[in-house]
């Protein structure tokens, strides 16, 4: 008979193993760079010069419905290294999720200690489910990308609050009062905190649903039995909310090319790729880039589509039929595709993100921990043969993408060779080639994708700006595509383009290109429906015409534009500008009413209302002083 390992021992070893192990491979990846969504979350960081305008940052941003204040802290705290210093950003990512790791081996622990079968290999099934889920290849984009740190952060705290849920019922278990009041806390606290990481934190008591219907035995207190009903309020919750997405299940989506229907009939075959990817990986299919997913149209143009929801739709009936017979089947099931119904399902998100697998593949890789350690003895030793060559799998593929994420310049050929319909896949790969001084191949690249893509008039707008820097006269073509622009699909990118081209026109490095020509472009993409959607687009757009007409010398007009800024995004600074150009024009009286027009849009938050209040009790006492 083996030696039996005792459970400290083999905890104080094969944990700090395990995360030495995982945490060397990700350190691959450390001289990689920031990616798409980065710049558009991250870039205010640019603008923190002291408490004030942190605390602007983290409380002002659309990140998310709820505007993400917790992980948005986590940036604030390291302004210091945006934008030179993603490897600075990148270490806190993968310490992160080596936390993470760690706390998946505590919850581990304690979910065993609740399963009679495991309660024996309590602590080398924790291990072994933490290391195959630290060293998931698929997951990797959730610390690579640095502004995912949203998801893994929140992770954290949905971990930190199954702890103390798994803490305090066992205490309620132990006939103990004193487990209730740490089960509510923790789901409350962490519950919380979770929520204003990232949204997808409200699936927490989810979670604790899943938990007690499929693998937790119900303690003998009647007290339960009732909170046991109450945990079907939050599933309710949740499927009420889809509900109310039904109304418009086919109706246009002026943000997207495809509409809540077609996501939907989408979804089924990426869950799937999700599965597949996180069972079996590969390599040269993980990255960061797969807008190049098309979107299936109807179920006559991709029968693949339904009988995608056709399995899913037997494996749930499975799920439920054997939940006694098959309780990991059940969980693990349920857990994945009740993870994925908020991103997966009715809201109208992009198709297809590796992160979203995050937390919502913890089901399946307990399962499969689960099934290694419960088969008889005799076979003990050829699954542990079996989980030891998968771990060696998975950590030789998550080497292959790491290694690959912390090489830029060879990651966007790869990329753009793999997604060559993938628009932000080419962009990479020709931000890559202007990294390296190559214009021309920069222009190549996009203005193929765009030769082959006309219809991603973004693209058109990026070809202008490269012709422009290799000093193309782009008249015709501004010409040609300003007509364009307002029925063209949203591409949030644009407004930044067409920034960029009137800083090349204001330092006359276009030919071609003048003032009128860029208000025509921004005139274009304000009429654009999708656009007139989106907040910060117009607001971006409305800012850039105050700064033409301010060029030109036009105050009223200057005033006006700053006006419409401040109508979509409330915002101190361009109140301040607003305060400003009256005063500078000696209109002195106005610049004290517009003061008060500004308070009246302060906004609600404490901290920041405290901020506007104090600029702009200064801003008037100077204007009354020079009065």
């Amino acid at each position: 008979m083996p030696m039996k390992i005792p459970d400290r021992a083999l905890l104080l070893v094969t944990l700090p193993a395990s995360l030495m192990l995982v945490g060397g491979i990700y350190s691959m990846a450390m001289s990689g760079q920031f990616h798409f969504d980065d710049v558009a979350n991250l870039e205010a960081l640019a603008g923190i010069k002291n408490l004030d305008t942190a605390f602007a940052y983290i409380f002002t941003s659309e990140a998310g419905p709820l505007g993400r204040p917790l992980a948005l802290a986590t940036f604030a705290a390291q302004y210091a290294a945006w934008p030179k210093a993603a490897d600075e950003f990148l270490l806190i990512n993968i310490l992160i999720h080596l936390l993470n790791g760690a706390l998946l081996a505590w919850f581990g622990w304690l979910l065993a200690k609740n399963i009679p079968s495991l309660q024996r290999v309590a602590m080398p099934f924790a291990l072994t489910f933490s290391l195959l889920w630290l060293l998931q290849p698929l997951l990797a984009s959730a610390s690579l990308l640095v502004v995912q740190r949203m998801a893994t952060l929140c992770a954290t705290f949905v971990l930190l609050g199954l702890i103390g849920y798994l803490l305090g019922r066992r205490r309620i278990a132990d006939s103990s009062d004193r487990g209730w009041p740490l089960l509510l806390a923790s789901l409350v606290v962490f519950g919380t905190l979770a929520i204003f990481t990232k949204e997808s934190g409200l699936l927490l008591p989810v979670y604790v649903w899943i938990l007690e219907t499929t693998l937790l035995p119900a303690p003998a207190q009647r007290s339960f039995v009732w909170w046991r009903r109450l945990l079907y309020l939050p599933l309710l919750a949740l499927f009420v909310y889809l509900a109310l997405q039904l109304p418009s299940l086919f109706d246009e989506n002026v943000r997207r090319t495809f509409n809540t229907w077609q996501r939907l009939l989408t979804e089924g075959p990426i869950l799937w790729q999700y599965l597949h990817l996180l069972l079996l990986p590969r390599a040269s299919e993980l990255g960061p880039f797969h807008d190049d997913w098309q979107a299936v149209q109807s179920l006559q143009q991709a029968p693949e589509a339904g009988m995608a929801w056709l399995g899913w739709f037997v494996l749930i009936g499975l799920a439920i039929a054997g939940r006694r017979r098959w309780p990991w089947l059940s969980f693990s099931v349920a857990w994945f595709l009740l993870g994925h119904v908020l991103e997966s399902t009715l809201i109208n998100l992009e198709l297809y993100f590796e992160h979203r697998n995050y937390i919502r593949s913890i089901g399946v890789i307990a399962a499969i921990s689960a099934t290694l350690w419960q088969v008889p003895d005799l076979y003990r030793r050829t699954a542990l043969g079996v989980a030891m060559a998968y771990a060696c799998l998975l950590g030789f593929v998550l080497h292959e993408v790491t290694t690959a994420w912390g090489n830029p310049r060879v990651a966007s050929q790869l990329w753009a060779t793999k997604h060559p319909d993938s628009e932000r896949a080419q962009q990479f790969l020709a931000n890559s080639l202007l990294a390296q001084g190559d214009l021309r191949g920069a222009y190549e690249i996009i203005g193929s994708t765009y030769a082959r893509h006309p219809e991603r008039l973004g693209l058109g707008l990026q070809t202008l700006q490269l012709r422009c820097e290799l000093k193309e006269d782009v008249q015709a073509s501004i010409q040609a595509i300003t007509p364009l622009i307002p029925g063209a699909d949203l591409d949030h990118a644009m407004a930044i383009t067409i920034e960029k081209l009137l800083h090349l026109s204001e330092q006359q490095k276009c030919p071609g290109l003048n003032a009128a020509a860029v208000h025509g472009l921004i005139d274009a993409l304000l009429q654009n429906k999708a656009v007139r959607t989106v907040r910060n687009s117009l607001f971006r757009l409305h800012h850039l015409k105050a700064r033409l007409y301010f060029t030109a010398n036009q105050p009223q007009e200057t005033l006006h534009q700053l006006e419409a800024a401040f109508a979509q995004l409330p915002d101190l600074d361009t109140g301040v500008l607003m305060v400003g150009l009256l005063a500078m024009n000696g209109l002195t009286e106005q610049a004290l009413e517009k003061i008060g027009d500004i308070k009246q849009a302060m906004p609600a938050n404490p901290v920041l209302r405290r901020q506007w209040t104090r600029r702009l009790d200064e801003l008037e006492r100077d204007l009354s002083g020079n009065h």
